[in-house]
């Protein structure tokens, strides 16, 4: 069967994990994921501070929305172009000096806006458009797997940063928090990206399958005629709406039902923890499995911890147990995405291809936690939002069903279990 652990293993020791251990260290210290995560703890501060709204704070992803539709393209054609290192030591710096920047706010809201909107357009190419590429290059059959492990640094980072963000704040206050998490990419990130991944392991092992998906892969421009890709980027569009509406606002809702801070902000770490679970049992399971079954497996359980969530629980085991059943959907759709984009379109165009599907999700993801926000300021609960993201939870499967059985490029075969692959018209 393909897509076993000895191939996996077989495809790291080949040189694979040099690529694996980047894009892991990258994403979790990337800018889709180090801000984001630990924008929950800073909200508070900032609303003392300032005397911002909640919404009025969170709408800082408003900018990311814009930041990556001016930015995102051009990252995935550089990235195709000049590969995954010299886009990435490029970027982390970038990243670095906007997020030492934003300690530096007077006290404007445009200031916190702009910011926000650069980090973006210098950091995304630390995003998964880009560091997954080299992954889906070195690894075949063992690929959803790879790609579970090299996001997975999603879940390391949100186990740890959000609280260590929320202490620093209490013990040094957030402008120094965010100088730390700008010292966190350079010396920790940064150094891996230099001198992990060398330029030779850019393109991965020569194989037919390889060569294949190459040759034969869709170009970004027939990628954009075909209705797979627009059903791709709408069922990842709904869970990214869903999950980042959600997200942010954990921390927030939680301390409004009488938990403390740091007790709410553990919270974070419990979702890092089920992102890794659902990341890496997803990842299992798509190299066995027609990708779009396991979406409808694992994908509507977090619509439970929705309505949960709505009837005011303030347990924190109840609540925990809900944050699991969010993170493990969070950790199957993203490690769906890239590994759907190479089994539906090759990985000829793969980084352009991807980064415009990213524009989609962002817009989603960026969009949700503003209008949460705002739902929040008008009617004081966040029922509506969940009721919003328990639907979403279920359409998002639903369309995947759509895509139909994985194509074939040139000469090789679909890298699939043949029984469901065959199955799925």
């Amino acid at each position: 069967m393909s897509g076993n652990w000895s191939s996996f293993t077989h495809e790291c020791r080949a040189g694979g994990w040099r690529a694996l251990l980047v894009a892991a260290v990258g994403y979790g210290f990337g800018v889709n994921v180090l801000p984001y995560y630990t924008l929950g703890a800073f909200v508070g501060p900032l609303e003392q501070t300032f005397g911002w709204s909640r919404a009025e704070v969170q709408g800082c992803l408003l900018s990311v929305v814009a930041g990556t539709l001016v930015a995102a393209s051009t990252w995935g054609w550089l990235t195709d172009r000049h590969g995954v290192r010299k886009v990435g030591i490029v970027s982390q710096i970038g990243l670095a000096a906007t997020l030492l920047a934003l300690a530096f706010n007077p006290g404007h809201l445009w200031y916190w806006y702009g910011g926000w909107f650069l980090m973006t357009v210098l950091g995304l190419g630390t995003s998964p458009v880009t560091w997954t590429r080299s992954v889906v290059k070195w690894f075949n059959e063992g690929r959803g797997f790879a790609l579970a492990v090299a996001l997975c640094g999603t879940g390391l980072s949100s186990l740890v940063m959000p609280t260590a963000a929320a202490y620093a704040i209490e013990a040094i206050g957030w402008r120094l928090a965010y100088v730390i998490l700008a010292a966190s990419v350079v010396l920790i990130a940064l150094p891996v990206t230099i001198w992990v991944l060398r330029p030779e392991d850019e393109h991965g092992p020569s194989t037919p399958t390889a060569a294949a998906e190459d040759m034969h892969g869709l170009t970004l421009a027939e990628a954009l005629k075909g209705v797979r890709f627009w059903m791709l980027t709408l069922s990842l569009m709904m869970v990214g709406f869903a999950v980042s509406g959600l997200i942010p606002n954990i921390v927030p809702m939680m301390t409004g039902r009488g938990l403390e801070a740091t007790t709410a902000a553990t919270l974070m770490g419990v979702l890092g923890l089920s992102i890794i679970v659902g990341r890496l049992a997803t990842g299992a399971a798509v190299d066995r499995f027609w990708a779009p079954f396991v979406a409808l497996a694992l994908l509507p359980m977090p619509a439970i911890s929705c309505i949960i969530l709505e009837s005011g629980v303030s347990d924190y085991m109840a609540i925990a147990a809900c944050v699991v059943l969010i993170g493990i959907a969070t950790g199957a759709e993203f490690d769906l995405a890239p590994y759907l984009v190479t089994r539906y379109f090759g990985t000829r165009s793969y980084s352009q291809i991807y980064a415009i599907q990213w524009i989609g999700f962002t817009v989603a993801a960026g969009s949700a936690p503003v209008l949460y926000g705002y739902l929040f300021d008008l009617t004081g609960n966040y029922s509506l939002p969940l009721y919003v993201s328990a639907g979403l939870f279920l359409l998002s499967p639903v369309v995947l069903l759509g895509l139909g059985r994985y194509p074939m490029f040139g000469s090789a075969k679909p890298l699939t279990d043949g029984a469901l692959s065959r199955a799925a018209t």
